[in-house]
């Protein structure tokens, strides 16, 4: 029996009007003549304490080749301590201030919160960006005619999608034309910021809701272990979602270190985690598995041939 019931009255709004200022990351065509007409949104990465671009590492060639354009969006309060490490006058106006400001310790866990600022202001950047690109309001796009957005993210910005599927999607629906969640598949994180001792972004078992659109998680092997992705939740979705599809990797590590795009150490080692480098010893420890072959397959599948017609149907 499906139930695509989706329900936010256990989360009444916390607060109105709350100013915010993030950054976002443009790679478009110098050109606009050789715009494809699609764009990605990308949930930056904000698991080793700064903003990793996991899907533009895995799939840069696949954008550049074809013309598209690709955004990323600082996600989290921690990722913006770090970009005011790397460069303070560039980044200090960037702000994720709570309702109740609080002092900033001097030293933060990329794991835990940070008091004084807010986390769920995340969900009004995705949707309101993502207004601005669809109606083609964006100052930054001028000239590049956008026909169609997809949202991606990977390992907890995977999570952090399937979080805005769920709970965002439904309210507005005309924004997005199909999302890809690159790991993280099965989770799903807290809408407001708690605070917290051990749980990554309060995570928890994922909810799924219908689409109308094509949304497809994948998972690696590795996040078997890593999430103790419990896949179960995403068996036999064809049943009762003819729009999401799980697919699971067999053998393939959860990331890439050996791609030859990486943050550049020298960066790194200005942040809040200096230790989480990409590269050196840590090649050893996965696989040379390429997941971003499967990556750029997805996309894809769920594009060519079922993004500009909404009544089709995802095979099994």
């Amino acid at each position: 029996m499906c139930n695509f019931l989706v329900s936010l009255l256990d989360y009444p709004v916390k607060a109105e009007a709350q100013a915010y200022r993030t950054r976002i990351f443009v790679r478009k065509p110098v050109k606009p003549a050789d715009f494809s007409g699609r764009m990605y949104l990308d949930i930056y990465n904000a698991s080793n304490g700064y903003g990793i671009e996991d899907v533009w590492r895995r799939s840069y060639q696949y954008y550049i080749e074809n013309g598209h354009i690709y955004i990323g969006i600082t996600s989290k309060p921690v990722n913006v301590q770090s970009l005011e490490k790397i460069d303070y006058n560039r980044y200090k106006s960037l702000y994720w201030v709570n309702i109740q400001a609080e002092d900033v310790p001097e030293i933060i866990n990329p794991i835990k919160a940070i008091p004084g600022t807010e986390e769920g202001l995340i969900w009004d950047m995705l949707s309101q960006l993502g207004y601005l690109i669809k109606t083609n309001q964006a100052p930054f796009l001028a000239n590049y005619a956008v026909e169609e957005l997809y949202m991606t993210g990977q390992s907890q910005s995977g999570i952090y999608l399937n979080t805005y599927v769920y709970f965002f999607h439904s309210y507005v629906q005309e924004i997005f034309d199909g999302f890809l969640t690159v790991l993280g598949a099965g989770r799903m994180r807290d809408l407001r910021q708690k605070e917290r001792r051990v749980s990554l972004a309060g995570i928890r078992d994922q909810l799924i809701a219908n689409t109308e659109i094509p949304f497809i998680l994948l998972s690696s092997h590795g996040d078997i272990n890593l999430f103790r992705s419990k896949t179960h939740i995403l068996q036999d979705l064809a049943d009762c979602y003819p729009k999401i599809r799980h697919y699971e990797l067999a053998s393939s590590p959860h990331t890439d270190p050996t791609l030859p795009m990486k943050p550049a150490g020298s960066e790194v080692a200005k942040t809040v985690d200096s230790s989480r480098l990409l590269g050196g010893s840590y090649d050893y420890k996965v696989n040379f598995i390429q997941l971003a072959y499967y990556v750029n397959a997805a996309r894809n599948f769920y594009i060519n041939g079922l993004s500009m017609a909404r009544n089709r149907q995802l095979p099994a």
